[in-house]
């Protein structure tokens, strides 16, 4: 082979060589690409179901006292604000008398315990020949739902007022996912205090002192 044939055939070469470089990286480029742009949109699916999933209720506890009705009678009005800042509907069961409101006193020790429990019913109407009682409370994503009630109170004191709907089931477990805990961690931390584990229960709670 002549020096100029030589020199043709190693220009050529060397083109080509450029030429497959420059594909594989434009195949690499673009696979990379490609990559990039599943494992995004991979990300973004799972954080939309995530956010689909989101299970978050705040509760608020406000008490009125009313003037006396009668003599030795006092009256409390108590509105329970529910805010469903989640993603999911949310029907809270209110069928057991989730209200209670309890007049407290302090053992020697400092402890509280109850010496006397009132559970109201919230009601939507009151007639004169019958009772229509709040059974469920659906509340819409993003809502807030109010809930009522009254009660007499006979003795001034310091009161408890505490609302707790317990939470379903396929709830709890959904929720136990979300948060990352099981029900036996609850199970176990209620058997160190002594206490039955009884299920899980939105809980909200405040104290009033009636005079």
């Amino acid at each position: 082979m002549s020096n100029n044939n030589y020199e043709k055939f190693k220009d050529i070469a060397a083109a080509v060589q450029s030429l497959v470089l420059s594909v594989a990286i434009v195949v690499g480029g673009g696979w990379s690409f490609y990559v990039f742009k599943a494992l995004s949109q991979r990300e973004k699916a799972e954080a939309e179901l995530a956010d689909l999933r989101k299970i978050s209720l705040d509760l608020s506890i406000d008490t009125y006292q009313t003037a006396r009705i009668v003599k030795e009678r006092r009256g409390l009005i108590i509105r329970v604000k529910i805010k469903n800042n989640g993603t999911k509907y949310l029907n809270l069961d209110l069928a057991r008398k989730p209200m209670a409101v309890t007049r407290v006193l302090v053992q020697k020790d400092g402890q509280l315990y109850a010496a006397e429990t009132f559970n109201p019913d919230s009601y939507r109407d009151i007639g004169h020949d019958r009772k229509d009682i709040t059974v469920f409370l659906g509340v819409q994503p993003g809502s807030t739902k109010e809930l009522s009630y009254y009660v007499e109170i006979m003795e001034p004191g310091v009161y408890m007022v505490r609302f707790r709907s317990p939470i379903p089931k396929e709830l709890e477990q959904e929720f136990q996912r979300q948060e990352g805990h099981t029900r036996d961690v609850a199970e176990r931390a209620a058997l160190k205090f002594g206490l039955p584990y009884t299920g899980s229960y939105w809980v909200a709670s405040t104290f009033i002192e009636v005079e």
